[in-house]
């Protein structure tokens, strides 16, 4: 910072805000634009898709030599959940790992939790969906319920309804 200049509030935004895939691609931040830029025969964009498969490849091999095994690789979240390619791509030539996926059960999931492995697989690969507002429904009522009385006296009851097809959880408290 000190032999560009930078503030640290604009070093901060760079680093947080500018780097990683959106700079590797040319300014796109988000998974789907990247694919469709790189598909159209965007070098920066194949770039910054070869990139985040060989780093979550070379984050699963370490993992599995520190845990001395599997026995699931997850996708989640929007990428993990929707972006078959992307999970070929990762999982491609890691059956001596144990990790071989089901090709047409992956192509044809999305955002739906299910198993995408191949039934010689030792390692079962999941996809997960990612519910942030269930957890964090989930850690409120945990906290209400740690917590207590309130100083008032007053106590809630508090009812976690999940329905994930409907959207996400509500929480609803009752004055008990």
């Amino acid at each position: 910072m000190r032999s560009t200049g930078l503030t640290l509030e604009t070093a901060e935004r760079l680093l947080c805000k500018e780097s990683g895939l959106k700079a590797l691609s040319g300014g796109y931040s988000d998974i789907r634009d990247i694919e469709t830029e790189a598909a159209r025969g965007n070098a920066p964009a194949q770039l910054a898709l070869d990139v985040l498969v060989h780093q979550a490849r070379r984050w699963i091999g370490s993992f599995y030599l520190e845990l001395n095994g599997a026995d699931a690789l997850v996708f989640t979240a929007g990428a993990g959940e929707n972006r078959a390619s992307l999970r070929q791509a990762i999982c491609a030539n890691l059956d001596q790992l144990g990790i071989v996926l089901d090709q047409d059960r992956n192509r044809k999931v999305k955002a739906e939790e299910t198993v995408i492995s191949a039934p010689n697989s030792r390692v079962k690969v999941l996809v997960i969906p990612t519910n942030e507002e269930l957890v964090v429904a989930r850690e409120v009522n945990r906290l209400l319920e740690k917590e207590g009385p309130s100083e008032s006296g007053r106590s809630f009851h508090a009812a976690l309804t999940t329905n994930h097809a409907a959207g996400p959880p509500t929480l609803n408290y009752q004055q008990v």
